[in-house]
């Protein structure tokens, strides 16, 4: 007799295999199920078979799940119960899906996204370029470069480049040295379910870090594939971009919290203050589309140039490297 159990590692894997889904979607979608064979067990005492499901217990789950979760995340937990259960329909292992006919309301409350001023951006920026690191030796162990100007400019960077272009942190941190063109002024982004698009880092003030980073990348020595490395030449985690970002947001003085999202909100916020069109927004930020008309909306790379170069915040604020 098998259970809910024996079938979530299979589902798993044609997740991964045929609907080449990421492994992060991938590893939310266990965490979710294998959450829902423990309330099996543990709070209904029970150990189900697939078919033995019902409606009312989906019911009941969604009872459970509103209890303990943001509403945000019971519809993500919904949604993967609710794939695993098409996909035992599909290999007729159930004859009943429990989520058939089952309306599911779940509203999301609206909150507009924080974000920044432009005088918090301009703080922030005059932090970390004003603030150099202090390290227990001046030289890399190589003796090639010092590797705390190397990680000042890594710093200015990775700030810059956040608000440059409103890309995730993930997606910052994934940025090969091959996926940066530099005669475009453009680094080639894979986002949320391996979609590619390109941004644009053509200000003046981001260029100019961009050729300090890269020329003291080199004097270190670090030869990684990744674009953004740490202090020992690997790739950048995404908690070292918040910890990054925490740290230079306390030395300006700013008290909210700001994360590096909150950087891609201020991205998306200061770009329509300034009137650039909504969908321009939307291809920057590689958001899904959101209606059937807006699949069409697709803007070209010149353009794309044209509107940042001419439009972003940045130029507003005079800050440098020498």
């Amino acid at each position: 007799m098998k259970l809910v159990i024996d079938f979530i590692e299979p589902y798993l894997k044609r997740c991964q295999n045929e609907k080449r889904l990421s492994y992060d979607t991938v590893k939310a979608y266990r965490l979710d199920l294998y959450q829902y064979k423990d309330y099996l067990h543990e709070i209904k005492k029970e150990k189900l078979r697939p078919k033995d499901v019902t409606k009312k217990m989906i019911q009941e789950y969604i009872v459970y799940l509103n209890e303990k979760f943001a509403v945000k995340t019971v519809k993500r937990k919904l949604a993967s119960l609710r794939g695993f259960f098409s996909y035992l329909e599909d290999e007729d292992v159930i004859e009943i899906n429990p989520f058939l006919r089952l309306h599911l309301r779940i509203k999301e409350p609206k909150t507009l996204p924080k974000s920044m001023t432009l005088d918090d951006i301009e703080r922030i920026l005059k932090a970390v370029y004003t603030n150099k690191i202090e390290l227990s030796y001046d030289t890399f162990e190589k003796g090639r470069g010092n590797l705390a100007d190397f990680l000042h400019y890594r710093d200015i960077l990775v700030l810059e480049l956040l608000f440059a272009s409103g890309v995730r942190v993930k997606e910052l941190c994934n940025i090969r040295k091959s996926d940066i063109d530099f005669s475009t002024y453009t680094m080639r982004i894979v986002g949320k379910g391996d979609k590619e698009r390109k941004v644009y880092f053509g200000n003046y003030a981001v260029l100019l870090v961009v050729a300090r980073y890269v020329q003291h990348k080199k004097l270190v020595g670090f030869e990684s594939e990744y674009f953004l490395v740490n202090k020992f030449g690997n790739k950048l985690s995404t908690q070292a971009v918040r910890n990054l970002v925490s740290k230079y947001k306390r030395i300006a003085g700013i008290d909210k919290k700001v994360t590096p999202h909150v950087f891609r909100h201020t991205f998306a916020t200061l770009l329509l203050e300034e009137g650039v069109d909504v969908k321009f927004i939307q291809e920057f930020l590689g958001h899904s589309s959101i209606s059937t008309t807006q699949i069409y909306l697709h803007i070209s790379e010149q353009k794309g140039r044209e509107v940042l170069a001419e439009r972003h915040p940045r130029s507003k604020i005079q800050i440098m490297c020498e």
